[in-house]
């Protein structure tokens, strides 16, 4: 029977790249007993498995890359990981297990057939099964959203009052929203909000981080998870199912509470900083898959506090439909 190549589609599901080498082992006429055979099958695998590591890699650097491009970039990166990287990761997996059976199969008949030939090194490796598929992904409807009004201006203020010789700080309240879709096949339970915070040099050279919560060697310019003095960032699930943050930081279902499963999230922030205070944050929401290593699904668009300027960028944000 003449020699076939893997069939086109062998990269679309770990187990059709097993199928695949099978139907390959087949078609070569490869027995039990052509161990050569056996092992140009294994480097075959083993390649494979170091392409779909470059492709990884590839898709990495464009994930890595993408901010610099704008949302769009940012959103393709997202696409890519929600759709192609997991099934890379589990056929790399597959064609590594495939290639140590094939290697070691032929190391066996080598020994049983050929004089002086050694034994296999070590056990022999199981033939892994695929892990199953989550029962659902995280699927995000529209995007996830900041919203203000002009009516939520910059207020200079001292919450201990004049008389505590603690200066005025300028405030803004954010709203912060998303929500889940539960169609068959998603899972909002998937699904997890983080917000991340930049400031600029202005800010830096002026206060350091914006404040003891965040590293100390943190710099600016780069996007760090969000998180209040003692480190509690939003959006974490089993955080808030055991410490709820009603209102300022929760998962709703028809408008109740429902940390774990929840498929509308609504939060609160309250960035501030001392009056007369230089430079700029920006903010934005991300949203995780958790089911499926916590790959970014979807981003928002980001907003920008500029100090100095008591300015908001977009000037307002109206709330969602719901």
């Amino acid at each position: 029977m003449a020699k076939r190549n893997l069939p086109g589609p062998w990269i679309s599901t770990p187990e059709g790249v097993r199928l695949s080498v099978s139907a390959m082992a087949q078609a070569q006429g490869i027995q039990g007993s052509d161990p050569g055979a056996m092992d140009g099958l294994a480097g075959k695998a083993k390649q494979l498995s170091a392409t779909i590591l470059a492709i990884r890699a590839v898709l990495d650097r464009v994930r890595h890359d993408a901010p610099v491009f704008g949302d769009l970039a940012e959103k393709m990166a997202a696409e890519f990981e929600a759709q192609l990287l997991p099934r890379l990761r589990q056929a790399e997996g597959a064609l590594g297990n495939v290639g140590e059976v094939l290697t070691w199969n032929a190391q066996e008949q080598r020994h049983a057939s050929e004089s002086g030939a050694p034994s296999p090194a070590g056990p022999k490796p199981e033939y892994r099964a695929v892990a199953a598929a989550p029962a659902g992904i995280c699927q995000v409807i529209g995007e996830p959203s900041y919203h203000y009004s002009e009516n939520n201006r910059f207020t200079p203020h001292n919450p201990l009052g004049e008389s505590s010789g603690i200066r005025p700080r300028t405030a803004r309240e954010i709203e912060m929203w998303a929500k889940f879709s539960s169609a068959p096949g998603n899972d909002p339970s998937c699904c997890q909000v983080r917000q991340h915070l930049t400031w600029d040099q202005a800010f830096h050279d002026r206060m350091g981080p914006p404040h003891s919560g965040f590293p100390a060697d943190a710099k600016p310019g780069v996007q760090y998870e969000d998180r209040d003095g003692e480190g509690k960032s939003y959006g974490h699930r089993d955080e808030l199912a055991k410490n709820p943050r009603p209102s300022l930081d929760q998962y709703l279902t028809n408008g109740k509470p429902d940390a774990l499963n929840g498929d509308t999230y609504r939060g609160k922030d309250y960035p501030a900083v001392g009056a007369g205070t230089p430079g700029k944050f920006t903010f934005q929401l991300k949203v995780i898959d958790v089911c499926r290593n916590e790959i970014p699904v979807a981003v928002s668009k980001p907003i920008t506090i500029d100090w100095g300027q008591n300015t908001m960028t977009p000037p307002m944000l109206p709330k969602p439909q719901e």
